[in-house]
């Protein structure tokens, strides 16, 4: 069960449009909780209050929705120019959604009696103001972090692919390499007429070589099997030093099975 939420959790995180989603049922419906919270505080959550608070959060939604879009269409556009388009889309949705709530409160409790028209509104601009500027920051700083993680991953991918790169160099530099060596060396064995000799070390080459291109690179193999591609690479060697070289193995058990990139030794 663990595993299959840790799994829907990470699909969430990983998707942009889930994630957004998320984020914004979640602090929408923080919003409006808060709201009635404070308000049963005060002994004002009545049914009415309850309508409001459900419309204005949905109106709210709606509203971070046209905002974002309004922040879509400047993202790559220069810093001065997304400052201030970013503002000004701020202030005229909570323009609009300040508005908004004042005229329904009004409408809703019109027993109560406003003295100063503009500076009630101004109250409710100023707080809405804040929350709307609050989803603003909290949306730009997602943004930018999920820009970060994607460059992160965009660097890693090339270091990645130029690590591969370098170590498919290497083997292609190994194998004419050595083959040119082992084939000299075959060619002076048949000139000295040691045709037994001569056809061990092409059972030999041919080992590794099928060994060679069996096994991809970039695959890792464990270390037990890279030492015996090691002692078929040395076991042609040996055949053309003979005595002269020497060969001594010691690998623990434990680390037999440890996991190493192939053709590496």
């Amino acid at each position: 069960m663990s595993t299959y939420f840790s799994s829907v959790f990470y699909d969430i995180i990983n998707s942009r449009r889930r994630l957004y989603w998320l984020l914004q049922t979640v602090g929408w419906f923080g919003y409006a909780f808060f709201v009635l919270a404070g308000a049963a505080f005060w002994d004002k959550a009545d049914s009415l209050k309850v309508i409001y608070t459900i419309i204005a959060a949905v109106l709210g939604l709606l509203i971070s929705m046209a905002m974002r879009q309004s922040f879509l269409q400047v993202w790559e556009a220069p810093a001065l120019r997304r400052s201030i388009q970013t503002i000004v889309t701020v202030m005229l949705s909570t323009a609009v959604w300040a508005f908004w709530k004042y005229y329904e409160m009004i409408d809703l409790y019109k027993h109560k009696e406003i003295e100063n028209f503009f500076g009630e509104y101004v109250y409710w601009y100023s707080y809405s103001f804040f929350i709307l500027l609050s989803w603003t920051g909290l949306y730009y700083g997602i943004r930018f972090y999920q820009e970060m993680q994607a460059e992160r991953e965009k660097n890693l991918r090339i270091a990645t692919s130029a690590h591969q790169s370098q170590l498919k160099m290497l083997r292609y530099q190994l194998n004419p390499h050595f083959l040119f060596n082992t084939l000299n060396a075959i060619s002076t064995l048949i000139m000295e007429n040691k045709g037994t000799v001569a056809n061990d070390m092409v059972s030999a080459l041919s080992r590794f070589l099928r060994y060679s291109l069996d096994n991809d690179p970039m695959q890792k193999v464990n270390l037990a099997k890279e030492v015996k591609a090691m002692q078929l690479y040395l076991g042609i060697e040996k055949i053309r030093f003979e005595e002269r070289l020497k060969l001594n193995f010691e690998l623990e058990e434990d680390a037999k099975q440890a996991l190493v990139p192939s053709m590496l030794l």
